[in-house]
């Protein structure tokens, strides 16, 4: 007789605010003014969720801020997906939980993705998925310095908690911690988030030169030819030296282990 196989438990976390005017993208908020800055958000986030929704065999779940937002972003988002609050005093703390209440469940796998990352679709979640098999830890770097995916396949709190988050030393820290723990570390590709002037500008142009936005973005897109997007013109960003630049730690015993692959 046949062994019978139970399929492994995955989720898939989006961190996500309701999109209130002057709540979300404040840093974009002199480009773009209140209103447009949450515009922007709202389409990268249904293109975002668009684009997991191919993800097969995985559990989607919505974390959201402020934590009384269920009805607010049932609004938004519908009841398609599952939802849950952040919780925690800080954006380390709100992970640490997430996980957590993930392997709870049973989940034998689980990503967490933020959600103002334009280039993220399914192929990199799935990818970070698979790479769980032969890593303990794996991470997608953003250019600002910190990451835009954390996959686990089980607990790790120390990799976040006290963190100098929304600093360029995001992942160097993190990847410190990983070799200190003795962790193997998968890395995907770098992609770029939206936080700053400098980024909205690139975004713009790449979209406007992308013959497949459309169909990969089309929220995205659609804003981009808005009259609104075409009025920007956003400062480009001081050129980073190779002081400013952040850096992996070095290779320690520890270290080793870490796998790195693009």
């Amino acid at each position: 007789m046949k062994p019978h196989l139970v399929a492994e438990r995955q989720r898939v976390i989006v961190f996500l605010k309701v999109p209130t005017p002057g709540a979300v993208k404040t840093r974009l908020i002199p480009a773009l003014g209140p209103t447009g800055a949450a515009s922007l958000y709202r389409a990268m986030v249904g293109d975002l969720l668009q684009r997991l929704t191919r993800l097969r065999g995985v559990e989607l779940e919505l974390r959201f801020a402020p934590p009384g937002a269920r009805a607010s972003i049932r609004r938004w988002l519908g009841g398609r997906h599952r939802l849950a609050p952040q919780r925690g005093a800080d954006l380390g703390a709100r992970m640490v939980a997430a996980f957590r209440d993930a392997f709870r469940d049973g989940c034998s796998r689980c990503v967490i993705v933020g959600s103002d990352v334009p280039g993220l679709g399914a192929p990199h979640v799935a990818r970070a998925l698979a790479r769980l098999e032969r890593s303990d830890v794996v991470l997608g770097p953003s250019r600002d310095g910190g990451y835009y995916l954390v996959g686990l396949g089980a607990p790790r709190p120390r990799l976040f908690m006290r963190m100098p988050w929304s600093t360029a030393m995001v992942l160097y820290e993190t990847l410190s911690r990983a070799a200190q723990q003795d962790l193997r570390v998968g890395m995907l590709r770098t992609l770029a988030d939206v936080d700053e002037p400098a980024d909205l500008a690139r975004l713009i142009r790449r979209v406007s030169r992308d013959p497949d936005a459309v169909r990969h973005s089309p929220r995205l897109a659609a804003w981009c030819a808005s009259a609104g997007a075409r009025r920007i013109r956003a400062p480009q960003a001081p050129a980073r030296g190779r002081a400013g630049a952040p850096r992996r730690p070095a290779r320690s015993t520890s270290s080793r282990r870490a796998a790195s692959s693009r």
